[in-house]
């Protein structure tokens, strides 16, 4: 039989579609308070911010006559009618927020704002006031959240550990420090500082903070120029360049109109393609862009920090973004010729007792060499990888490769998990040359591998703790990874017959642990490959002639 539920239990229902984790709390209070024209937000959370979590924020405050809707549903004052939506230019709207997260937890509201003597102060349990009273505090907003799905235990039972969602948190609020640089973030975890941005406008400044100021200082700036279509989309931001790369998505920071969006969908997928040929296999690439639209051809109602959002004209936006990516990367890539024409002596390589001679570079991938066996036509990344990874076991195996301190030491911010996951391979890490401490968010880094450069440091070092428990081979194969040549970038003859001999050092194995690296193309099959080409190109009835 049907039947209308009660207004508490679908508030509750209705709550847990908008808050799922703790991170959920900390977008929703973030972006509350960014509309309030906050210049510098503070998260503080404990036990990954189940049991505890604030946010703070210096903005404009909530009247004292006004607070007391806070836990209604659709209270809001940013919409009055449908046909703002199209105009709006808000983070928030729809004034589900603070209710929703009142519904499921705890909640503590205090805000006080410039033309009041005294702050407000406002207790929530599921949804329900109950206190409420006047004290001193100064202007701005602060929620505290405790408890969070006490009145939904089975949601709770779904959470991640305390430090899963403590970095879900800190993510969150690295996205919108970067899309928001002129804001100041801090994030401070179980009284540990995880991130602090200064809020000084610069996107360079808030990427220093966070990825360190190798990565800040080698971004290339991405602007509408000639690769803009007129009428289409304008982009702008920042994008690595190749040897800056991330294992998984979290690097791509992406906004629409200066309001923060996921990193799903197509948008980051052309941008990777924008790296197609660029980054290995697996690597993802770091990238700030704002997406600059009209704002009638986005969907507010279906936008939201978590899904996603939806596009009028998905396909024209997204073409727009693959081409000021690939403009950007093509500017500052290194012009590459087919093959290398430098009059130089050949260099001869051995491997065991079979001969090799460097012949070139092909495409900006491909190396080009001559063997009894025919042509090797070698993957210049793979075989560069391989190569090193058998050399750095092997110095391994001797005890180590030679290290050498950086001066100045290489800070390395990190998230909690990969903090501890690279605190907890300290002492094996000393073995391979690093010298590492907790330092701030992160590490500090006072000697690492000889040949190594800071850059190639943070990259080695970044993937390693993205690793539960990295084998001996694991960390050989990331420092590898981290001092291989890139694809696309011009090498030399000598570096050319460089890679040649590292790779035949290895013992010639046919395959990388990334896959295969080198195809043959032998006499025979280059003879019968040119033989196909005449035919394909006689004269019908020659043949029989």
């Amino acid at each position: 039989m049907l039947h209308i539920l009660e207004a508490e239990l679908a508030g509750q229902l209705a709550a847990g579609e908008a808050i799922d984790r703790p991170a959920a709390v900390a977008r929703e209070l973030i972006e509350n308070a960014l509309d309030a024209g906050a210049r510098r937000i503070t998260i503080a959370l404990q036990a990954g911010g189940t049991n505890w979590l604030r946010v703070s924020d210096d903005g404009h405050g909530i009247a004292a006559d006004e607070i007391g809707l806070v836990g209604t549903r659709h209270a809001t004052s940013k919409l009055s009618s449908l046909d703002e939506l199209t105009t709006i230019a808000t983070h928030g709207f729809r004034g589900v927020a603070l209710a929703s997260i009142a519904a499921v937890s705890r909640l503590t509201l205090s805000s006080r704002t410039a033309d009041a003597a005294a702050a407000t102060e406002l207790r929530l349990a599921g949804g329900t006031i109950q206190h409420h009273r006047m004290h001193a505090a100064p202007v701005g907003t602060s929620v505290t959240v405790e408890q969070l799905f006490y009145t939904m235990p089975q949601r709770r039972r779904f959470l991640h550990g305390a430090g899963t969602e403590a970095a879900a948190v800190v993510a969150v609020a690295t996205h919108y420090a970067l899309i928001v640089p002129q804001v100041a973030f801090c994030v401070v975890v179980d009284g540990r500082t995880m991130l602090a941005t200064s809020g000084c406008g610069q996107v360079r400044a808030a990427l220093a903070a966070i990825y360190g100021a190798t990565v800040a200082g080698a971004m290339i700036d991405v602007a509408p120029g000639q690769h803009a279509t007129p009428g289409a989309p304008q982009v702008r931001g920042l994008l690595a360049p190749p040897g800056y790369s991330r294992r998984g998505r979290d690097g791509i920071h992406l906004s629409l109109n200066r309001h923060a969006i996921a990193a799903r969908g197509r948008l980051p997928a052309v941008i990777e393609a924008a790296y197609r040929g660029i980054l290995a296999p697996g690597e993802h690439p770091i990238a700030v862009l704002d997406i600059a639209i009209d704002p009638a051809d986005v969907d507010r109602l279906g936008r939201t920090m978590h899904r996603g959002i939806r596009l009028q004209a998905e396909t024209f936006v997204a073409a727009a973004v693959f081409r000021a990516s690939r403009a950007a990367l093509a500017e500052r890539r290194s012009v590459v010729l087919p093959l290398s024409p430098a009059p130089t002596a050949p260099v001869m390589v051995h491997a065991g007792a079979t001969g090799w001679r460097p012949i070139g570079q092909y495409a900006g991938r491909f190396i080009l060499a001559e063997a009894e066996q025919g042509l090797a036509i070698m993957d210049q990344r793979g075989a560069d990888i391989g190569g090193r990874r058998a050399a750095l076991l092997a110095q391994w195996r001797a005890g180590g490769p030679a290290a050498q301190p950086l001066s100045p030491a290489l800070t390395l911010p990190l998230d909690e998990r990969r903090l501890a996951r690279l605190l907890a391979q300290a002492a094996a890490l000393q073995r391979w040359g690093f010298a590492i401490a907790e330092f701030g968010p992160g590490v500090i880094v006072r000697r690492a591998p000889a040949g190594l450069t800071p850059a190639q440091v943070s990259r080695a070092l970044s993937a390693i703790s993205g690793a539960d428990e990295p084998t001996t081979e694991a960390i050989a194969l990331s420092i590898a990874e981290a001092t291989a040549v890139e694809a696309g970038v011009a090498l030399s003859p000598a570096e050319c017959g460089a890679i040649v001999a590292r790779w035949c050092a290895s013992r010639g194995a046919d395959e990388s642990p990334a896959g295969p690296v080198v195809a043959w193309l032998t006499p025979a099959r280059l003879g019968a490959l040119i033989q196909q080409e005449a035919l394909r190109h006689q004269p019908p009835g020659a043949a029989s002639a």
